[in-house]
């Protein structure tokens, strides 16, 4: 286990010598070249998994938005519970918003915002809601 791990260290010395190698033959401008192409790999990586990460939050927004409005359609949010289930309901509309408004930046990520303190309100409502009638 110790050999393979000094085996493994020592190819990993070996990689970074010879990169250090290479950089330190480059030319200024090549160099120059290779730290914006490195730089816009992970600018790009960057890019796509925020995007990714709100469609995702848009997408749970509407998710609750569509088991809260079964809900009410349904008749079983009775009571206390439509406020948070309205509450919840507004949150998936708000998400819905967000995928028709995603080309202008600004306004996609304040209605992602509002769809978020709107779920979050609403489970939060619900959850107070179900302890006060469970004690």
């Amino acid at each position: 286990m110790l050999a393979r791990a000094a085996t493994l260290m020592t190819v990993a010395k070996m990689r970074r010598w010879s990169w250090r190698k290479r950089y330190e033959s480059m030319s200024p401008e090549e160099r120059a070249e290779m730290v914006r192409y490195i730089r816009g790999v992970f600018a790009d990586l960057q890019e796509r998994n925020i995007n990714a990460f709100r469609a995702h939050v848009a997408l749970l927004a509407i998710f609750f938005g569509v088991l809260s409005g079964l809900s009410v359609f349904e008749g079983s949010a009775d009571g206390l519970r439509i406020i948070p289930m309205t509450e919840l309901m507004l949150g998936g509309l708000v998400g819905i918003a967000y995928f028709l408004a995603r080309n202008n930046r600004g306004l996609a990520t304040w209605l992602l915002i509002v769809a978020s303190i709107l779920v979050i309100g609403g489970l939060t409502g619900l959850a107070i809601i179900a302890r006060a009638e469970g004690s």
